[in-house]
């Protein structure tokens, strides 16, 4: 009798947390660009930059998702994707480029700089609170070492090409560990940095940004997970599989 409860009660368990099973995609809740060769930042503008541009400049851009605010305290993460959708490349560009995704381990901001006219691609003078090649908060915190503060190893990465259009960062162990982490902690989602080909000139891509008037090219994150039920939850739900299972032999 015993065994037959508890096989039906971890069948109920089971059988409740593959029901469960979910996938949300969600927005950037912040974005930002950084130029080494200025303060300058991008925190309003329409579109990212990251990669070297044919003066040397070295641009990299900053990514954060609402991750606790968007799954369930529970969830399990099974699968992540990025995706950007890039407008353009450098002029003398000719070949694919890898973009990395490195776990940002300080927090940053993004104030309300522009892209610095047409293209964007030298951004603007920062404003307060906006993250520079040498600030995390423009004008009182800084970046431990200038151009930010993230992990060495990428946790993923891509391939992206020249034409403009949708590209995506598929699932990979260390995309997920980061959102794993972000949603059991919190207070340590600071988002990635993207970083691109920076030993060559002419190696940057334009990437739409949150600020787009299109919210189809915005940076979107989709996110497979499985919610596991809280265990007063599942209790219930065992016994309530327990129940039908005795109305039925009755």
């Amino acid at each position: 009798m015993r065994r037959a409860i508890f096989g039906s009660l971890l069948s109920t368990i089971l059988s409740c947390s593959i029901c469960v099973a979910e996938s949300i995609t969600m927005t950037a809740m912040a974005d930002n660009t950084m130029f080494s060769e200025s303060s300058n930042s991008g925190g309003l503008a329409s579109t990212l930059f990251a990669g070297r541009n044919n003066a040397a400049g070295i641009r990299r851009a900053l990514l954060q998702f609402d991750v606790a605010g968007s799954l369930p305290i529970s969830a399990r993460i099974s699968a992540v994707q990025l995706t950007l959708h890039v407008d353009g490349a450098a002029q003398t560009e000719t070949e694919s480029r890898e973009f990395a995704l490195h776990r940002l381990t300080s927090g940053w901001g993004e104030g309300t700089s522009g892209g610095g006219g047409p293209g964007g691609g030298r951004g603007e003078s920062p404003t307060i609170g906006d993250a520079t090649w040498q600030h995390r908060f423009y004008d009182a915190q800084f970046w431990t070492t200038e151009g930010g503060d993230f992990v060495q190893s990428a946790s993923g990465s891509a391939s992206v090409g020249l034409a403009p259009g949708p590209y995506t960062w598929q699932s990979s162990a260390g995309l997920v560990a980061d959102v794993q982490t972000w949603l059991d902690d919190p207070a340590s989602d600071f988002g990635w940095m993207l970083i691109g080909d920076e030993q060559q000139n002419g190696t940057v891509r334009r990437i739409f940004s949150r600020e787009s008037t299109d919210p189809a090219l915005r940076p979107k994150l989709t996110v497979e997970y499985v919610a596991v039920p809280e265990p007063a939850s599942a209790i219930l739900l065992s016994f309530a599989g327990l129940g039908a299972g005795f109305l039925r032999r009755k």
